[in-house]
């Protein structure tokens, strides 16, 4: 049973760059079980998870430094721009750029 809150938990699945089949054997569990009950308990997909974590994360960082998302992509292990932006627009429905100037004009910079 998890005894993190939602902020540990982030910062945990975030620093992993394992596959779930990795994270079955550490738990002595089969692949498919442990997708199976992460599902049933949260909702989504542990996938889905994992990558809506790293997608807030990504936003956060963009508003949060002034480094390019470049930068920014490769400090999360993710070697493909294009393919992190073409992500997060699909989640958060603007590219990365249009993100962090949407967030500089509510702070009215």
């Amino acid at each position: 049973m998890w005894n993190y809150d939602t902020a540990d938990l982030q910062r945990w699945l975030l620093s992993l760059p394992k596959p779930i089949g990795i994270f079955a054997c550490d738990d002595n569990q089969a692949e498919i079980l442990l997708e199976q009950r992460f599902k049933e308990v949260t909702g989504a997909s542990i996938y889905t998870v994992i990558s809506n974590l790293r997608m807030d994360y990504f936003a956060q960082q963009l508003v949060s430094f002034s480094d390019t998302v470049s930068e920014i992509a490769a400090r999360m292990y993710e070697p493909d721009t294009k393919s992190i932006s073409r992500r997060f627009r699909a989640l958060k429905g603007c590219t990365p750029t249009e993100y962090r100037k949407q967030d500089l004009r509510k702070l009215g910079v």
